[in-house]
């Protein structure tokens, strides 16, 4: 049972650090989509007109955050559903140890 008790906090920490970097990078993705939205306003106040490099330099940067918060997402919901299992298992487990005992103490 300690054994479990150990491994159950270790996995929540680890379900608590995915969500914490999913957090950060939610939040980083929505600093470079409002860092883009200004510098395209500024440009576009000025009477520059944004060039496709810097459209497609943008678009890259906003795919490879997308794909980062997707791969956390994944990440969170596979241990999500590890640390529902384990706790799962450890019900199984502890619900047959107190069928034994008491098995055991009937004897």
């Amino acid at each position: 049972a300690i054994a479990g008790g150990v491994s159950g906090a270790a996995e929540d920490r680890r379900v608590a650090e995915l969500q914490y970097q999913r957090r950060i990078a939610e939040e980083a993705y929505s600093r470079r989509i409002a860092e883009a939205d200004v510098q395209r306003q500024r440009l576009v106040s000025q009477g520059k007109s944004v060039e496709d490099p810097e459209l497609l330099a943008a678009k890259q940067r906003a795919e490879a955050a997308e794909a980062e918060l997707a791969r956390l997402r994944r990440e969170e919901a596979e241990a999500i559903k590890k640390a529902q299992q384990m706790a799962e298992y450890r019900a199984r487990e502890e619900a047959a140890q107190t069928e034994i005992a008491k098995m055991r103490g009937g004897e």
